[in-house]
Parts: structure tokens; sequence; C-alpha cells
């Protein structure tokens, strides 16, 4: 797994996860599959991502996907042009990302 620190904050239409200088935008349907999110309005965060969760952002057509320019891992499609060790735009689903508490160590759900 990818791990990644995040500044979490809520937004008018949902949440924003600011890894670096990288915003990734959370749905509201996001926030509320999360409830305990809630409590972490302007907190810092671990965002975790699953190698095979991500995607060439190429083939990503869904407006739920977000785009990464991160160094990290990810399995992508055959089909993909990415090569091994080459800088790739990723997404992923936001969804599908893994919230916890720096604190604790605890899923965020």
């Amino acid at each position: 797994m990818n791990v990644l620190l995040a500044s979490f904050r809520m937004s008018p239409d949902g949440g924003v996860l600011q890894i670096g200088d990288q915003v990734l935008r959370m749905p509201a349907s996001a926030v509320a599959a999360r409830p305990a999110l809630l409590g972490f309005d302007g907190r810092d965060v671990a965002v975790g991502i699953l190698p095979e969760r991500l995607e060439d952002a190429e083939f990503a057509s869904d407006s739920e996907h977000t785009h990464s320019t991160h160094t990290i891992v990810g399995r992508v499609s055959p089909l993909s042009r990415v090569d091994r060790g080459h800088t790739a735009t990723l997404s992923v689903k936001v969804s599908e990302l893994h919230l916890f508490d720096l604190s604790t160590g605890s899923s965020i759900v």
C-alpha cells in the first residue's frame, strides 16, 4: 500500500485532501460514506492507496477519478503504454482511498 500524508478539510461540496501541493477533491458521497471523517476537519490524515486501485489516467473516464503526481507504486492494465520505471499520470477513484487517523492508526470510517 502506498501511504501519503494529507491534510483534510471540509468543503461545501464534500471534502478536500491536500497532499503536498496536490488537491484531491472528495465528493459529498465519499465523505458521507465515512461519517467519522467529519471529526477530522482541519487535521492531517494518512491516505492509503492500493497499487491495484491505480489506473493509467488515459483510461480513467469516470468523474470520480482524481490524478496523482506523486511517486507511488501502481499496477496498471496491460493495455497501458506506461513502462516500468517511467513517470506516468495515474488516477484513483476517491471512494477507493483508505484514510487513517495518524494518532491511533485506525481506519477512518
